[in-house]
């Protein structure tokens, strides 16, 4: 089995198009998080409550409050394209049955305030593709910094 090629190595054109490929898969009907208390301490906890908010929920905004940098800028386009798609009639209701899941494939410490987390993403029961999250620590508080999509 190969490994997976990461967003930043793929052709621009190859990124776009697989970027608009599972922004459509998992565009759905987002519930308010705003506010909840996530252990911003433990980077596990932290990346399990991005991908709940990013993938599961489709929920860019709520996603926000837990990415800095590279990763805040990510959701901050996806939110324009996101607010295009609804503006040209785009449905955004998913059934509650359909909404992806995640599973854990990787986790590396590349330094003491620095995590990579593959994970698997699923949606209706099949493999979706794989989504890398960079983390990153200041003081005691973790956030994401990165993500990109994996191909297969």
């Amino acid at each position: 089995m190969s490994a997976p090629r990461l967003d930043h190595e793929m052709p621009a054109s190859s990124r776009s198009s697989s970027r608009r490929k599972l922004l459509a898969t998992f565009l759905g009907a987002a519930g308010p998080l705003a506010g909840c208390a996530v252990d911003r301490a433990d980077p596990s906890v932290l990346a399990e409550e991005f991908l709940t908010r990013y993938v599961v929920r489709s929920d860019q905004a709520a996603a926000l409050e837990l990415a800095d940098q590279h990763a805040r800028t990510l959701l901050e386009e996806e939110l324009r394209e996101v607010r295009e798609l609804r503006a040209a009639g785009a449905s955004t209701e998913r059934p509650e049955e359909d909404r992806p899941s995640f599973l854990l494939i990787e986790s590396l410490r590349e330094a003491p305030d620095s995590r990579r987390m593959l994970y698997q993403i699923d949606a209706a029961g099949e493999s979706s593709g794989r989504i890398v999250l960079h983390l990153g620590r200041e003081g005691e508080q973790w956030s994401v910094t990165s993500f990109s999509f994996a191909g297969e």
